[in-house]
């Protein structure tokens, strides 16, 4: 059962594998419909979720009167983030949840870890004690009692393991017109119109028209859960654009962007693509 009091929750999976248990608890988490959820590694899923916050939702009905001005309040959003483990014990798997996930969603997860028949309450039956067979033999009398003895063959165990694949670090495309790039998790790409690669971040040239763009204009930071982009004090500016609401970014300052957003550098711009296929790879631009 869950640990409703910490900030992380605990789900324990008897009888099954790492990799399973990993497997069943990404298909449910994305089933709710409003998860990001990414494979990191080996037993380790980043989750992530983009709402209104609660007192956004206040403001704007408390201020709608106001000329409509309560409706920019709509607009506000929240990213929050966390990481779900899988560790493999003796008897089976410990899933930790981060807090983010709500009940249901903790419930429905362990619903499916249970399985089908435990899910929807089906009593477990217990298989009846078959008496032995009538080929017992090797009778011993000891102390006037009948002791029987019987053969048992135990299944010989595997010599070797099966090895799963490795999973793919998780990873996004800045879309631009006619050209992509697919930045991996823990790098730090550096864009303008022409940019060195510098503490630790890879320099890559806006492709098209670039006058408009700073020679070092916008840095994208993915950790593997979270993309963080921030204007390097650029001439034109940058601009971020979220369900049709656009809105300067402010020089120097941390900005997280979601799925489906777009991301202007003067008059160049790309839309931001958290499930890109595994297939694509980064194009370098000359």
């Amino acid at each position: 059962m869950a640990d409703q009091g910490s900030r992380y929750r605990s789900v324990t999976a008897a009888g099954l594998g790492a990799e399973a248990v990993g497997a069943i608890v990404a298909s449910t988490l994305r089933a709710s419909g409003d998860l990001v959820v990414h494979e990191i590694g080996p037993g380790r899923l980043s989750v992530s979720r983009t709402r209104r916050p609660t007192w956004a939702s206040v403001a704007c009905a408390a201020t709608i009167w106001l000329a409509g001005l309560g409706l920019l309040f709509l607009l506000v959003r929240q990213t929050e983030a966390g990481e779900v483990t899988v560790v493999d014990g003796p008897r089976g798997c410990t899933v930790t949840l981060p807090a983010l996930l709500d009940g249901a969603t903790v419930h429905a997860v362990e619903a499916a870890l249970r399985g089908p028949a435990h899910a929807a309450g089906e009593p477990v039956s217990t298989p009846a004690p078959t008496a032995p067979s009538a080929g017992v033999a090797d009778r011993v009398d000891l102390d006037e009692r009948t002791v029987a003895r019987r053969e048992v063959t135990m299944p010989a165990s595997p010599t070797t393991r099966p090895t799963s694949p490795p999973m793919a670090p998780p990873r996004v495309a800045l879309r631009f017109d006619g050209t992509t790039l697919v930045v991996e998790a823990g790098r730090r790409v550096l864009l303008g119109r022409d940019p060195s690669s510098t503490g630790g971040a890879v320099g890559h040239r806006v492709p098209g028209d670039a006058t408009t763009v700073s020679k070092s204009h916008l840095l994208v930071d993915f950790d593997g859960s979270t993309v963080v982009v921030e204007d390097l004090g650029s001439t034109n500016g940058s601009t971020l654009t979220r369900d049709g609401a656009s809105e300067p970014l402010v020089a120097g300052r941390r900005t997280t962007v979601a799925h489906g957003d777009r991301v202007a550098l003067g008059a160049v711009s790309f839309v931001l693509d958290a499930h890109p296929s595994v297939a694509e790879v980064s194009t370098a631009w000359s």
